[in-house]
């Protein structure tokens, strides 16, 4: 049997049970699972209790890449372990909103000066000059030349970024 039609059930079958889905990649499987009662954090952590590691977590969300080489067996194992867990009151907390960021310098001119990292908390108004900083797939929070401001610090910290090197 085709391993596509089987993790397409497996998503039915998890939205069914009152997960949320996100994303239309036919190969991965990307839970919201706030509205099941848990933090992205907390289902990969579950997940991990049973042997299943997620390719990514945060707040928000948990994403697994699947393909044909796990089987229908580790497509069943996946199912019987989240529907298995009990939904909780859903969980409100949402990113906070930020502001457009303020570009004070090139990234080049960022990057060539000297640096010091410091915790999140001592960089408010510096700007960053770090090429990167964890941040959510593909969208970074900050870019190198950019000021941190308040609602960036809200962001990092929504995503549990601790330091940032910064001039």
């Amino acid at each position: 049997q085709s391993f596509l039609p089987l993790l397409q059930r497996l998503k039915e079958k998890l939205q069914t049970q009152g997960y949320a889905l996100a994303g239309n990649e036919p190969m991965k499987l990307t839970i919201a699972p706030k509205g099941y009662g848990y933090t992205g954090y907390q289902l990969a952590d579950y997940l991990a209790e049973h042997n299943m590691i997620c390719e990514f977590a945060d707040p928000d969300y948990v994403v697994m890449m699947l393909t044909p080489e796990n089987g229908e067996e580790v497509l069943l194992m996946l199912e019987q372990v989240l529907t298995a867990l009990p939904a909780k009151q859903p969980i409100e907390e949402k990113m906070p909103a930020m502001a457009k960021p303020e570009a004070v310098m090139s990234m080049h001119t960022a990057l060539m000066q000297k640096t010091q990292c410091l915790p999140l908390s001592q960089c408010l108004g510096k700007v960053l000059a770090a090429p990167t900083v964890s941040c959510p797939p593909a969208v970074p929070i900050l870019v190198c030349g950019e000021r941190v401001s308040e609602s960036a610090i809200a962001v990092m910290e929504y995503y549990g970024i601790e330091k940032l090197c910064v001039k």
